[in-house]
């Protein structure tokens, strides 16, 4: 073992130079195996026609059934299921001055088709701050993923945060999952309970 002038070890380092080069050309290999399967879908393909193109077996979610679960009919526009639900519940406010619920206070969920097969969902609660530690726990019980959780709007009255999520697997657990926080959020919270003296 001997020293480099600079003061590092020049065995360590040529040690860590080799587990660079191992490293690279594993994650190269790895690329490169992927690369045929991503290019193999045609590019005007539907995520349908890709699946039964490849033998698999896929049939569009029954987003009816969405809807209903969650609590709320949603629109069906170019293979994206949306599902809105405006929070009429708050009265928002910004430096004293009312904020509408139509200026887009609202829950928003987009279901859809991946061409995996699969259903995913991507969406955003519209959240006042004492809500969003339950929501999102309920979903990440769910194996949901939380991507952000950030403000909503500044200086506003309740504080609002938005808590942005994805998910992907069956329409029912998905739509359940949803659900589920949902039970957390405005009305629908469990009301205080009174304290014994």
């Amino acid at each position: 073992m001997r020293d480099d002038p600079i003061g590092g070890n020049v065995e360590f380092a040529c040690c860590c130079r080799e587990c660079v080069i191992v490293c690279s050309f594993a994650l190269l290999v790895a690329v490169a195996g992927c690369s045929d399967s991503l290019t193999s879908r045609p590019s005007n393909a539907t995520p349908v026609e890709s699946l039964a193109s490849s033998g698999k077996e896929a049939s569009a979610p029954d987003w009816a059934q969405i809807g209903k679960i969650i609590g709320k009919p949603g629109d069906l526009r170019d293979g994206v299921y949306t599902i809105t639900l405006p929070r009429d519940d708050l009265n928002v406010r910004i430096e004293g001055m009312d904020v509408p619920t139509s200026a887009g206070i609202e829950s928003t969920f987009r279901f859809y088709q991946c061409s995996c097969g699969k259903t995913s969902v991507i969406g955003q609660f519209v959240l006042p701050d004492y809500e969003a530690n339950d929501v999102a726990y309920a979903l990440q019980k769910q194996d949901i993923l939380i991507s952000t959780i950030s403000p909503f709007l500044l200086y506003e009255k309740p504080r609002l945060l938005a808590v942005r999520f994805q998910g992907e697997g069956k329409p029912g657990p998905l739509a359940q999952a949803i659900r589920s926080a949902l039970d957390w959020t405005g009305k629908n919270r469990m009301p205080a309970m009174k304290l014994s003296p």
